[in-house]
């Protein structure tokens, strides 16, 4: 299973210990900081979870580029 290490509404950086809620979605795991982002993510789940795959694939490919 993969695990985001930032909340995909705000950003932030935690770890499962540190998360106020969790959701495994397709067998990835999302976790969020706080109750507004939980609602957030509830309300918009695709669209946060698309911009943080596209944020992922450029960091990564932005890292590959300096090697």
């Amino acid at each position: 299973m993969k695990r985001f290490h930032h909340d995909p509404v705000c950003g932030v950086r935690l770890t499962k210990g540190k998360a106020y809620y969790f959701e495994v979605v397709d067998d990835e795991e999302y976790l969020l900081c706080c109750p507004e982002c939980q609602t957030k993510f509830i309300d918009k789940k695709r669209f946060y979870i698309k911009e943080l795959k596209r944020k992922y694939e450029k960091n990564k490919n932005i890292t590959k580029n300096r090697i």
